[in-house]
């Protein structure tokens, strides 16, 4: 090797590491394709030259210098190519007659004298013999495309002065490729006639393509585009938002974005490194999640940017959740204390009707000379009553919590009926429900739902004062990532409210949602906006129809899951050890004395504690006797003393395989919903019959021995 082979060699190295990093980061956008054409040219003429150096036999340099003839008349249309890319201009004409010219054109440079004659040796290497039109050639090819790419980028620099940063290294390239190559190659030659001034393609062309990469290098491979729809509006979105490439590092921040993400150099992060939950499944994503270096909730949308069929990348949009929950929190308490009101009569009524029956039937025991089977009949009357009080009771608690729904499995047809049976009590509304195959299990916060189902009828109900039917009715759906409701692919309960009232008027539909919205006098306008938080917050979707004067159809599509097929009939096998031990532990002693001896005549050994820390020592003591308990029935809550839930912590150290059911009279307490969470093997809600009792602690030993049999 010369020393003058040094110069296209140096020139290959730095041409091919751009070229080689741009495939290898992002080869399918078509500015970087724009690029890797150019480059790849170049590529092959840098190549060329380095040959040409060598000590060749005359056939075989001309051969040569006609083959790289090729390469370095077909850059300028390249380089126009590119230019077109970057400034975002549709191919016109001119694009379209250079195109044409050089396929029409490549067999005469080839073949002909026209453009070259062959091949001189000098002191450094082989260099063309200028044919007739080398000059006209070579301006039209090559200098004239690189000085309309100028023109172009100084005018889109002047018009847009921000987009100075990626256009300065892609015409200072231009300008020194032109300079270069048109004094050593074109001016020397021709005009002085120094036909042996050493070739400085090589060097001109590598300044092209080097400083080329540089601008897409500063450009953040290819959100330019983005950048362009965006910026005009970019900094007075009060959202943050921020730009992603295809690979999704953040390539541009709103004003709002670097106020949000205070302290945080955000250009070139991955976005996924700023939130605990970041996903990208379909071309349009919307979820909440919470930043990754704190708790603080937010929402992302996320959308694809496309630019003639390619992907330049997306736009994400964070907000700002934490005002908007603590709104919906105070809004739904409102809420609550309107429904309550609105259905206390009915409640009230209710109440008495049961306490009237309790105490009528209890009255009627003191009476002489009733029969073993009218105090059955009495008995059983009266237990069925106070079974009546606590479902009653239950459906109070719906409107006792808020906040993010703690999720359950539960019976659809049981919860829909006990539903709108309590909500329309004392209503002249009459109710007709309806099921349709196939019916899953609903999956979400039993609560939270039935609240939502209650403002829905009560709604209904306030749509028809003279009274009317509604029509509830459910079906199962199984709905691909490709539904039209943009929910996750799943199971899902389709659930529809119809009435027969008044309507809402078309200007009125879209804002039924809103909070504070309403048309009603005494109206607060929570209800439905309490619907709408709720549904949201499970992941679900609610849309509304209504005909003025016809009547209005809500319809909730809510998370599901496949019916249990595990349910086992206890009640067919009797697997009661006999003299099974049983600890219960509450403050309350009315209910130690009843629960233990209504299971001391079931052929349980009871015994009773009024606190944790008596339990836990009547516990140790047994153990250490030899006289184990088979199972431990502890309250949730004893005041000023240990409760259930410390209590079964302890239990646990001290016997690993203890069985314990929780119960208290508050169902909605998490450790009654995720009991199993907190160590225990069975949860039973105040109130019960002994008959629950007995078949949730045969249940919780059932579930004890197939464990030990298998293991």
């Amino acid at each position: 090797m010369n020393l003058y082979q040094l110069i296209p060699f140096v020139a290959l190295l730095v041409n091919l590491f751009a070229f080689t990093y741009v495939f290898s980061i992002n080869r399918k956008a078509s500015l970087n394709r724009s690029y890797l054409y150019l480059s790849g040219l170049v590529n092959f003429w840098l190549f060329c030259d380095f040959f040409h150096m060598y000590e060749l036999n005359q056939q075989t340099a001309d051969i040569m210098m006609r083959i790289s003839s090729l390469a370095w008349m077909w850059v300028g249309v390249f380089y126009l190519n590119f230019i077109y890319n970057l400034l975002q201009r549709r191919r016109d004409n001119l694009i379209r007659f250079y195109l044409f010219s050089f396929i029409l054109a490549t067999p005469v440079f080839l073949f002909s004298d026209l453009l070259l004659k062959g091949a001189t040796r000098y002191y450094w290497g082989y260099n063309v013999n200028h044919g007739k039109y080398f000059a006209y050639i070579t301006f039209i090819m090559i200098i004239l495309p690189i000085i309309i790419g100028l023109y172009l980028g100084f005018r889109e620099m002047r018009l847009k002065p921000r987009r100075s940063r990626v256009l300065w290294p892609v015409l200072v390239g231009s300008v020194l490729m032109l300079s270069t190559g048109t004094i050593a190659d074109f001016v020397m030659p021709t005009f002085f006639h120094a036909d042996d001034f050493i070739s400085l393609s090589s060097p001109s062309t590598m300044f092209l393509s080097f400083f080329i990469f540089i601008g897409i290098i500063r450009h953040g491979f290819m959100t330019v585009d983005v950048e362009n729809a965006a910026y005009d509006i970019f900094n007075s979105i009060n959202d943050s938002v921020l730009i992603l490439n295809v690979d999704l590092r953040i390539t541009m921040v709103n004003d709002t974005g670097r106020t949000f993400f205070v302290n945080q150099k955000l250009e070139g992060v991955q976005a996924k490194s700023l939130f605990k939950k970041f996903e990208i499944n379909n071309d349009y994503e919307e979820f909440e999640t919470e930043l990754m270096d704190s708790s603080l909730p937010v929402s992302l949308s996320i959308s694809p940017v496309y630019f003639r069929g390619e992907l330049l990348g997306r736009v994400l949009v964070v907000r700002d959740l934490s005002k908007r929950q603590k709104l919906e929190t105070e809004i739904i308490k409102r809420q609550k204390l309107e429904s309550i009101e609105i259905l206390a009569g009915g409640i009230a009524h209710d109440f008495n009707n049961i306490l009237t029956a309790i105490s009528s039937n209890l009255s009627i025991l003191n009476f002489d000379g009733e029969s073993q089977k009218d105090i059955e009949e009495v008995l059983r009357d009266t237990e069925n009553a106070v079974v009546e009080a606590r479902n009653l009771a239950g459906q109070l608690l719906t409107f006792s919590r808020g906040g993010n729904p703690i999720m359950e499995q539960f019976g659809l047809e049981q919860f829909i009926n006990d539903t709108v049976k309590f909500a329309l009590r004392g209503t002249r509304v009459n109710y007709k429900i309806e099921f349709e195959e196939p019916i899953y299990d609903l999956y979400a916060d039993k609560a939270q739902i039935g609240q939502a189902m209650n403002n829905l009828l009560i709604n209904s109900v306030q749509a028809m004062p003279q009274g009317g039917t509604i029509t509830v009715s459910a079906k199962g759906l199984d709905l691909q990532n490709t539904n039209l409701l943009l929910l996750k692919s799943g199971l899902y309960i389709s659930l529809e409210i119809k009435d027969e009232g008044c309507g809402i008027s078309p200007e009125n539909t879209g804002k039924v949602f809103d909070p504070y919205f309403s048309t009603k006098e005494q109206g607060t306008g929570l209800g439905l906006f309490s619907v709408y938080s709720i549904v949201q917050k499970h992941g679900g979707y609610i849309e509304v129809q209504s005909v003025l004067n016809e009547g209005t159809t809500f319809n909730m599509t809510l998370p599901a899951r496949k019916k249990s097929v595990i349910e086992r009939k206890i009640s067919s096998v009797d697997i009661r050890k006999p003299g099974a031990r049983i600890l219960i532990m509450d403050d309350e002693e009315m209910i130690l004395k009843a629960a233990a001896r209504a299971l001391g005549k079931s052929g349980y050994i009871v015994a009773t504690a009024l606190d944790g820390e008596t339990a836990l020592k009547k516990y140790a003591d047994a153990r250490e006797s030899g006289f184990n308990f088979d199972v431990v029935i502890m309250d949730l809550t004893v005041p000023g003393k240990m409760g259930g839930a410390k209590c079964m912590e302890e239990l646990l150290k001290i016997d690993s395989s203890a069985l314990g059911i929780v119960s208290s009279g508050y169902s909605n307490d998490l450790v009654m919903s995720r009991y199993e969470e907190y160590g225990f093997s069975g949860v039973a809600p105040k109130p019960y019959r002994i008959s629950e009792l007995i078949k949730i602690i045969e249940k919780v030993m059932l579930k004890e021995s197939s464990n030990s049999l298998n293991s």
